[in-house]
């Protein structure tokens, strides 16, 4: 199920206000990272998009393991644990202390691909630095459930669709259980590449699965795997063209039926663009028949 953001622009407004200043507290204040094992961190979704965590976020930390990493102080941290404890350090995620323990809120693609180095390299870290940005282990787990729904009164901290299917709070799983979710990666691909939506600033949570969700059963990418990344081989369009398959994507994100997705980009019908481009033949002739019209005298 697909939840719209919350409309009241106060709440927001509130909101946003609210939680940059518990980001901007522990950074200027110096809140000390906190170290938590990739085991006891809950994750606020149930899949990352692989393919951003492989090219993006896994190949940084890894360079800093196998190279070494001058930390933001300007410390040099000698190849292996030492560095990748350094960079991970520099790195820290958000992350709400609930009743049951800390939950992620952002940074999943980060945190998944420090994860994966650790199951490759057997002296990378086990464990990652967050910063708490809020106390919310008073409340009881119900409450505590709903304030994550709530988010910064912007987008959610959590997203409950399981690569298209709606799922459970109980079942959001711990770091090593994410899953890869091609669609995610392919959604993000086509708002860079093929400006199929816009990609909003200040970030919206979860922006990616909005429109992962939108196209999963449209289109479907035969010979990558989706069938068993999200993907429906069922779909209304199939290839194994990728720029064919992305061309209709992007067309399809366009549609009015698209409109509520954040983002979304209003393209006009073809009558439209008839008609604006008949009024604008029309002013053009008729400027320069004013111009250069002959006169009377």
């Amino acid at each position: 199920m697909i939840r719209p953001a919350i409309s009241n622009p106060v709440k927001k407004g509130l909101h946003l206000v609210l939680f940059a200043f518990l980001l901007i507290t522990g950074r200027v204040f110096g809140q000390d990272p906190i170290q938590v094992p990739f085991a006891e961190l809950r994750a606020g979704q149930f899949n990352v998009g692989l393919e951003a965590v492989e090219n993006y976020t896994l190949p940084r930390a890894e360079k800093a393991y196998l190279e070494g990493y001058t930390d933001d102080s300007g410390v040099f941290h000698a190849p292996g644990t030492a560095a990748a404890d350094a960079f991970m350090r520099d790195k820290t995620v958000p992350v709400v202390l609930g009743p049951d323990g800390y939950h992620l809120v952002d940074g999943h693609h980060r945190t998944t691909g420090n994860y994966l180095l650790s199951v490759k390299y057997s002296d990378f870290p086990n464990y990652l630095y967050v910063k708490q940005v809020d106390d919310l282990s008073k409340l009881s787990m119900d409450d505590f459930w709903k304030a994550m729904l709530a988010g910064d009164g912007r987008s959610s901290y959590i997203w409950l669709n399981n690569r298209g299917v709606p799922s459970s709070v109980n079942n959001l799983p711990f770091i090593p259980g994410l899953t890869d979710d091609a669609l995610r990666s392919f959604s993000s691909n086509i708002a860079s590449d093929y400006m199929a939506y816009e990609i909003l600033d200040p970030v919206f949570d979860f922006q990616e699965f909005y429109w992962a969700d939108y196209l999963r059963d449209k289109v479907f990418l035969s010979g990558a795997g989706w069938e068993t990344t999200g993907g429906n081989p069922n779909a209304a369009f199939i290839s194994s063209d990728y720029k064919a398959v992305a061309t209709e994507a992007a067309r399809l994100c366009r549609l009015p039926e698209a409109s509520h997705l954040p983002g979304f980009i209003a393209v006009p019908e073809p009558s439209e663009m008839a008609l604006m481009a008949f009024v604008g033949v029309f002013f053009v002739v008729r400027g320069a028949w004013m111009r250069f019209k002959p006169s009377r005298a």
